[in-house]
């Protein structure tokens, strides 16, 4: 589907290529991605580590490790407007996100749903609840 970023059955081929292998960027198996060549393939200006935008902390109950949103895994595998502006405004911490919005198919559940990407729920919570709760 062009607009999500994500091949169709079409484009995956018929020997069962994965949206990894349509995008070029390596699979688990084939080691790790290789970061400029994902900027060059999605004409990302180049930034160091520094500059690149940081992982996102969101605030949790007190019982449960912080979810952390690794922007940059996302951004080598799916173009900006798979999320921006429809599912996400452009700016940082203005999305209230909640186990309960998720479970009703919404915001990162719109591809976190089993199919395009493994499913948010009760028994994938190390997925993104995985940072150290801070002192």
């Amino acid at each position: 589907d062009d607009f999500w970023g994500v091949p169709t059955e079409e484009q995956e081929g018929e020997e069962g290529d994965d949206a990894d292998d349509f995008w070029g960027v390596p699979t688990e198996e084939q080691g790790e991605a290789d970061e400029a060549a994902a900027d060059d393939f999605w004409g990302v200006a180049e930034e160091t580590e520094e500059e690149a935008a940081p992982a996102v902390v969101l605030p949790q109950p007190v019982d449960v490790p912080p979810a952390v949103f690794p922007h940059w895994f996302h951004r080598i595998r799916l173009k900006c407007a798979s999320c921006h502006p429809a599912i996400f405004p452009m700016a940082a911490g203005t999305t209230t996100i909640t186990m309960d919005a998720l479970r009703a198919g919404e915001l990162c559940a719109n591809c976190h749903n089993g199919k395009d990407a493994f499913e948010v729920g009760f028994t994938t919570c190390i997925r993104c609840h995985q940072a150290p709760a801070e002192p």
